[in-house]
């Protein structure tokens, strides 16, 4: 992978703004594993669904009962999370 001038990231800027949502979720997602020590990649749909996924599997467990309000933090600094 190469590190990108300021000119081409500018480039990749103007593509990015008018892309659309499924456009944006069908591209590539680089990242850096430890365990691996090298980049790998994924798609940012795949991403977006695995975070579906965990919230969906954390309500269950929110239905069922077997959360309890002492383990859960909320906070809104700005984006809503979720932890604990």
């Amino acid at each position: 992978m190469r590190n990108m001038d300021y000119n081409s990231m500018k480039r990749l800027d103007a593509v990015l703004k008018i892309e659309s949502e499924v456009e944006l979720l069908k591209r590539n997602y680089y990242y850096w594993c430890k365990d691996k020590n090298s980049f790998k990649k994924t798609k940012n749909q795949k991403i977006v669904d695995s975070g579906i996924e965990q919230i969906k599997k954390y309500i269950n467990l929110l239905k069922k009962g077997a959360v309890s309000h002492d383990n859960v933090e909320v906070s809104t600094p700005g984006f809503s999370m979720i932890g604990g």
